[in-house]
């Protein structure tokens, strides 16, 4: 197993450069976020290529599941559509 820098790794894996502060953010242990482990030498937190491609996997299966429990976005026209029917029940009311 090779460690390289998360750069490194992000940029290798990825093709992403990331600002320096989304590195420190992102392997913060969490029990609610997924983050990319890595290890530390001598003041630096290196990562491995594999690492960052479960961060990444992870990620993404997250943002499925987030998307999946979501409510779907009605078009302009369904709202729209919506209103005109509200406005006719209400005048039916007189209101």
């Amino acid at each position: 197993m090779t460690y390289i820098t998360m750069q490194e790794a992000f940029e290798q894996s990825a093709g992403l450069t990331l600002h320096r502060t989304t590195y420190h953010r992102i392997a913060k242990p969490s029990k609610t976020k997924p983050y990319v482990r890595t290890v530390k030498v001598s003041g630096r937190r290196l990562t491995t290529i594999k690492w960052v491609e479960d961060y990444i996997r992870q990620c993404t299966e997250a943002s499925a599941l987030a998307q999946a429990d979501s409510k779907p976005v009605r078009s302009a026209a369904q709202r729209q559509r919506n209103a005109d029917r509200a406005d006719k029940e209400l005048t039916k009311l007189g209101v």
